[in-house]
């Protein structure tokens, strides 16, 4: 590994490139080998928050996170990087393909884009249950449809022990449901899980304790929860404070939106003057990002001003946030 780092994530492109996380303030960044491991390139680093995950699609498409600070999305093998900040970091993350994919901290959630925007999945409630732990620790995609996790747990009363849980989805996250493995080995949590092919995959407590199956999972899920879309909608609409801020020529712009309508995104100079038309376009439902690069405006405060209309709208709905310009 570079120098004497400890690193807490890596990702194989194939035999020769690989990239490297390591979180580490001082000695720490994303790095990237082309022969093997064997040198070392340094491409990103951000001090106390470099990122602790790394994920790559294919040679250029990819994703890395810093804990609950953010994450960012690449798609030049790492070279450049665009940041996502607010709750969209993640601890676990697996693609189908270039474009579906879930990630997980504690909300699930899913893309249908290659990471442009994600929108959240609801995972089953355990009836009868005296407790329920709804998280995933990993995920193994089997492919677009068929996706499996591991993380959760349930206790049925309150004297008894945990059972672990496996959780399955056949319908790409439109409906998740569970599976309660045999525990005679007393496997009270699977903190990960990996399949090769469809039908062998093993999941794992610790080094000593695993489950594992040759036929695909149980032959019993459990669905509790029928939902009649695959997107669960945001709570609200949402202006995200761009990030950085204050910025250097380029900065980065997230939002959400409750339903779908006519979207614009436009920057104001401190005057109230009208300098650029980001966006203006019909988008759905669910959570997005928006590159704005500055380098023809000169420094100062601008405002920047999201808006929603049509789609039954009595009214447009607006927001404005601040952002500085230091050259």
């Amino acid at each position: 590994s570079p120098g004497t780092n400890f690193f807490t994530d890596m990702s194989f492109v194939n035999k020769d490139t690989c990239l490297l996380a390591d979180d580490e303030p001082l000695i720490g960044g994303l790095f990237r080998s082309t022969d093997g491991c064997q040198t070392w390139q340094n491409l990103f680093y951000q001090f106390n928050y470099n990122p602790d995950r790394i994920y790559m699609i294919n040679k250029n498409l990819g994703f890395m996170s810093c804990d609950i600070k953010y994450s960012a999305r690449t798609t030049n093998g790492g070279m450049n990087w665009q940041i996502t900040p607010d709750d969209s970091a993640f601890r676990y993350i697996a693609f189908a393909d270039s474009l579906n994919g879930w990630k997980t901290y504690v909300n699930v959630e899913k893309t249908t884009d290659g990471g442009l925007s994600w929108s959240y999945q609801q995972l089953p409630n355990i009836p009868g249950a005296s407790y329920n732990e709804k998280v995933i620790t990993d995920i193994a995609v089997i492919n677009k449809d068929t996706v499996f996790a591991a993380g959760g747990a349930f206790r049925p009363n309150p004297q008894s022990q945990y059972k672990c849980l496996v959780y399955k989805s056949t319908n790409g996250g439109l409906n998740w449901g569970y599976q309660i493995p045999d525990t005679n080995y007393n496997v009270q949590k699977l903190y990960y899980i990996s399949f090769i092919g469809k039908n062998k995959g093993w999941a794992f407590q610790s080094t000593s304790k695993f489950i594992y199956t040759t036929i695909g999972g149980d032959d019993t899920t459990y669905y509790t929860v029928i939902h009649n879309q695959s997107v669960i909608l945001p709570d609200d609409f949402v202006l995200y404070q761009n990030y950085p801020n204050p910025f250097n020529q380029s900065t980065i712009i997230n939002y959400q939106l409750l339903i779908s309508g006519n979207t614009t995104i436009k920057i104001f100079d401190i005057t109230g003057k009208e300098t650029v038309v980001l966006l203006n376009k019909r988008q759905s439902a669910g959570r997005y990002q928006i590159y704005f690069d500055a380098k023809n405006l000169p420094s100062g405060i601008y405002f920047y001003t999201l808006e929603l209309s049509g789609n039954g709208l009595a009214n447009i709905s607006r927001e404005t946030k601040k952002m500085i310009l230091i050259k």
